[in-house]
């Protein structure tokens, strides 16, 4: 869960592209050299982590949201610098 108390600074990366918007039970991470992308957390707005999985860099990966429920969500993307990338995203039914 990620503490609201704590002031954190994330950057909206240029190079990361989501689609579909909304996405269904598969969301397409377009990973653009990123620089070192090891995981992608999936947040929902109260701070907790719903899905994670491994990203790889330089590629477009499959996220897997089966078993999410619709709504609005963060995708943080960790790589080696270790500040995580954020994007907003939609999932629909």
């Amino acid at each position: 869960m990620i503490d609201p108390t704590n002031v954190q600074s994330y950057e909206k990366p240029e190079n990361i592209i989501l689609f579909p918007i909304p996405a269904d039970d598969v969301l397409m991470v377009a990973l653009n050299g990123c620089t070192g992308v090891v995981r992608g957390e999936v947040i929902d707005l109260s701070g907790h982590v719903v899905k994670s999985q491994h990203l790889v860099d330089a590629r477009t990966n499959s996220f897997d949201l089966s078993g999410v429920a619709p709504g609005q969500y963060f995708l943080l993307v960790y790589g080696s610098t270790g500040k995580p990338l954020m994007r907003k995203f939609v999932k629909g039914s």
